[in-house]
């Protein structure tokens, strides 16, 4: 990574509303929004315009080595991430999920099978 310009902390004070999620500390070289000139330690601004989104490029920032991207994909979608913790929490036997329910009853007369439902264990 070149020289650190300012932090991910610094970076969100410049704009309201934003939340930090990761480490705050992260440092950053530059700002970017191409994934062709990315370079390790950019934040990837992922901009949209009318004949592209950039959104569709935040694996290949990733790979790029951007160390976080300023997005909207998350937020318009209503899209959440999880938050893990380092001990056993959770742990769901025959799962159901309320939206593929409601599909499920959308979708009865179509013949699509039964739902299977899952049985899951998120632990450290």
């Amino acid at each position: 990574m070149s020289q650190v310009v300012f932090t991910l902390a610094d970076a969100a004070a410049l704009l309201p509303g934003a939340r930090v999620i990761g480490d705050a500390a992260t440092p950053i070289s530059r700002v970017h929004s191409d994934t062709r000139t990315l370079q390790p330690g950019d934040l990837f601004v992922a901009l949209r315009g009318e004949r592209f989104d950039a959104h569709d490029f935040l694996p290949q920032a990733r790979a790029a080595g951007a160390v976080a991207a300023l997005a909207e994909r998350a937020t318009v979608l209503h899209w959440c991430r999880p938050e893990f913790v380092p001990y056993p929490c959770i742990e769901i036997d025959a799962g159901r999920h309320p939206v593929v329910e409601a599909r499920l009853a959308e979708t009865a007369s179509s013949g699509s099978g039964p739902f299977i439902a899952n049985h899951c264990r998120l632990d450290a």
